[in-house]
């Protein structure tokens, strides 16, 4: 073999090996970038997501406060007077009748 068909067929083999070494890398960079990009687009989803659940947290303790306020007795007091309602002062009933026995 010719000194130089032995340099020529190094090159060749030091080429392949530097293109098998180089590829993976090169297929990691890529890999790398689009994780991160997609790593950045989930973190958004999530900040909006987390924003989301606490206003309707916000949302759910204000009507939470409201059922309450129109639970209360002050409130069921007024509404009632509204309605026409007053205190009792004397408290009348009927006495069971003998109607219903006599069949």
């Amino acid at each position: 073999m010719s000194p130089v068909h032995k340099f020529s067929s190094f090159n060749f083999f030091s080429k392949r090996i530097l293109l098998f070494l180089c590829l993976p890398l090169i297929l990691g960079i890529i890999l790398e970038i689009w994780l991160a990009n997609r790593l950045s687009t989930s973190g958004e989803e999530i900040n909006k997501l987390e924003r989301l659940a606490i206003n309707l947290k916000m949302q759910n303790q204000q009507l939470k406060n409201q059922i309450d306020e129109k639970s209360s007795l002050v409130f069921t007091f007024s509404q009632a007077q509204k309605l026409g309602f007053d205190t009792i002062s004397k408290i009348q009933y009927l006495k069971a009748s003998d109607l219903a026995l006599n069949h």
